[in-house]
């Protein structure tokens, strides 16, 4: 089953990695994300929404307009539909059947026009619409009576030059309301019952990175009245969206957080604690969290086509009764639909500005939770698109639900049917692996654990196994050992009893005297010539063959590199590579700071050298079969002591080859470095000009072939 799977998710995963997330985009096909061992992948995956239709103006009313539709509000079976545009707020029935349109008049019943307006909120009978471009939150009764006006708050906290544009408005169990100002970097304004501004929630932050920090103090040590007034101040960004749970904690999502070339930016999606905290946690695939202002909520790179790079931009966001979070893309009109641990359960919905089919879209700009459907506004097409959970997805929310409630018992056979209906549902292979460890089958946990990436379940049956294992071979394994301990105490005193060396070989013998007598053995190979090129050469190459091992041939739970994606010529550059360049750099060095050891001497010292790292890896590789992963300490000293004895060896075999003190060893050792940086650099230049090279001549080629 296990080949079967990959050979269905290679295929998958060759698909993704032709056409990106520009397919995905453009299509209403649904997608979820894998994280394998270092890499966030995407697979195409069952549907888990479907569209089932639209609510348009001839749906409702041929006398009705949608034009510029700027938010959608679901409240006891009736669905509020805000044409900001076109100053029209609409009633519709459970089924979209057209109730009302409210009008908000004043006191002497005028008609208030709120046109611009991006946000309405509906709680005991009190609509709150968000009139954005008049600058005013209106007030009314669900009779369209205008009740109050909330203009811009008159407070110390407010800087002179705020402006207050309100996008959304919503309250909590306690009666207080928050609000979504455009550009308002301070966070949610917080009013009380009484609508009385109380100060600021909950703004995003600045990340900061280590450059940032030695900027912000070489400013503050060199800082000048000129220099002052042409600083700019990095400021975090306005929350564009935010909704509140059935529990009453508050839900916020930022719009782009990136400009650069790269990625899409982290953080875009917040739960709050009453006192403003962000408290969603992201929990990775090892069972350890981190906050998710750290998390890419959207995919890792940003797409660039016809020449122009579209970031990603959440502009909507919603929650519905199982604690799932839905966000809207608006740069591509997608829905992502994470759970409370911010895994991507789906993704749905596309278009990227075309929109032809149902399910895509123009230009999304909304989107409300009405039970198990999801409403998406398209502020081009004037229409709004409803989708709803397909029983697949029920299915898998229902799971999702029953295991995180700990049910695993009663989420076995669901999880059962969604690998038989979506054989790349992550989710379902992670249920699976629960299920069975709960009953006590460790071998089936083990192997769902490992399709899906659950280490944290990997790591708990595989503990039952060698527990199992160690209790009926107990006798087995205590005789076995003491028989090798008795065996290696005799050997090592009949090794210390004998005076002559046992290793005839005075080359082979310089090879294990480095670990025992350093000095002696670089000394030999200085002056006895003891050592051997063709062994160096050997050495250097089975560095290579362990490092790659390391990487690949570990066991599942220590693997730090998936043998379908990794590249071997980055670990061949990172090892034998550096190695190589180490010692032409050295040498040439040598040269011209009176070094007095050969190439071919330099060569022998280093690869001696590597000794420590290439057993550390055998070592590290051959105990992650035995150990767990609360081991992983060990193993990391391991690979550390090997690395560490490794550089000490490099450091007497480069002064003892050489005849430096130590001062002019980590003099050269600079230089030897910077020269290193020098040619990889030349290196790189060369390629580059070479390319251009032949791309010229194959160019000159193409056009003499024509003519």
């Amino acid at each position: 089953m296990k080949k079967k799977l990959l050979t269905v998710l290679s295929l998958v995963l060759i698909f993704v990695s032709v056409f990106s997330l520009t397919v995905s985009a453009k299509s209403s096909q649904s997608f979820n994300h894998w994280d394998t061992i270092g890499e966030n992948l995407t697979v195409i995956g069952r549907s888990m929404f479907n569209p089932i239709g639209t609510i348009s103006a001839e749906s409702i009313g041929n006398d009705k307009t949608l034009n510029g539709i700027t938010d959608i509000y679901c409240k006891d079976d009736f669905v509020y539909l805000l044409c900001g545009e076109a100053s029209k707020l609409y009633v519709l029935n459970k089924d979209y059947s057209f109730n009302k349109e409210i009008l908000i008049t004043d006191d002497s019943g005028s008609n208030v026009n709120f046109s611009g307006a991006a946000g309405v909120f509906v709680d005991n009978n009190m609509i709150y619409i968000s009139s954005t471009k008049n600058g005013q939150i209106l007030v009314a009764d669900t009779e369209g009576k205008l009740i109050k006006t909330i203009e811009a708050p008159n407070a110390e906290v407010i800087p002179e030059d705020f402006i207050f544009q309100p996008t959304s408005i919503l309250k909590d169990s306690d009666g207080n309301f928050y609000v979504v100002s455009t550009g308002s970097y301070y966070g949610a304004l917080f009013f009380n019952p009484e609508l009385e501004f109380e100060g600021f929630f909950g703004a995003n932050a600045v990340e900061h990175t280590a450059l940032d920090v030695i900027s912000f103090l070489w400013d503050k040590l060199t800082n000048t009245d000129a220099k002052r007034a042409k600083q700019t101040r990095v400021l975090p960004y306005a929350f564009s969206d935010m909704t509140i749970d059935k529990e009453g904690f508050l839900y916020t999502c930022t719009g782009a957080t990136s400009s650069l070339a790269v990625n899409n930016g982290t953080g875009q999606i917040q739960m709050l604690s009453p006192s403003g905290t962000n408290i969603l946690y992201r929990r990775n695939n090892y069972g350890k969290t981190a906050g998710a202002t750290g998390y890419n909520f959207l995919e890792n790179r940003i797409v660039v086509t016809w020449q122009k790079k579209k970031v990603q931009n959440f502009c909507a966001i919603g929650v519905d009764d199982n604690g799932l979070i839905y966000s809207l893309d608006q740069t591509y009109g997608l829905v992502y639909v994470y759970d409370s641990d911010c895994n991507l359960i789906t993704a749905f919905g596309g278009g990227a500005e075309e929109g032809n089919q149902l399910g895509q879209f123009k230009n999304a700009c909304c989107l409300a939770v009405n039970g198990n459907q999801v409403l998406v506004g398209d502020s081009e097409r004037n229409t709004v698109t409803i989708f709803e959970q397909s029983e697949h997805g029920k299915k898998v929310a229902n799971a999702l639900v029953l295991t995180a409630e700990g049910q695993y018992g009663k989420a076995k056979s669901i999880w059962e049917e969604c690998i038989s209906k979506d054989r790349n549902c992550i989710y379902a292979y992670r249920g699976l692996a629960k299920s069975y460890y709960a009953e006590g089958d460790f071998e089936k946990a083990k192997e769902y654990a490992e399709i899906s990436y659950d280490y944290v379940t990997y790591d708990l049956a595989y503990q039952e196994i060698m527990k199992g294992f160690f209790k009926e071979n107990f006798v087995v394994i205590f005789i076995v050992a003491v028989v090798l301990i008795c065996v290696a105490a005799w050997l090592l005193v009949k090794a210390k009893k004998k005076e002559e060396r046992k290793i005839k070989n005075a080359k082979l013998a310089t090879v294990l005297d480095i670990y025992f007598h350093p000095f002696k053995a670089f000394g030999d190979i200085k002056n006895k010539k003891t050592g051997s090129v063709p062994i160096s050469l050997g050495l250097i190459f089975l560095f290579v063959v362990t490092s790659i091992l390391k990487y690949t041939g570990s066991s599942f739970l220590f693997k730090t590199a998936d043998v379908n994606s990794y590249n071997s010529l980055y670990t061949l550059a990172s090892t034998g590579g550096l190695v190589l360049l180490w010692i032409i750099a050295n040498w040439l060095v040598a040269t011209i700071m009176s070094g007095k050891g050969t190439l071919s001497e330099i060569t022998q010292a280093t690869a001696y050298s590597l000794q420590p790292i290439i057993i550390a890896n055998l070592l590290v590789m051959a105990l992650s079969y035995m150990l767990t992963y609360n081991d992983v300490a060990l193993i990391n000293g391991i690979a550390l002591v090997g690395t560490l004895f490794t550089l000490f060896l490099i450091i007497i075999g480069n002064m003892s080859i050489h005849d430096y003190s130590l001062s002019k060893f980590l003099l050269t050792t600079v230089i030897t470095i910077f020269l290193m940086i020098v040619i990889v650099f030349i290196l790189f230049m060369a390629f580059i000009m070479l390319q251009q090279l032949f791309n010229f001549i194959y160019a000159v080629y193409m056009e003499v072939v024509y003519r």
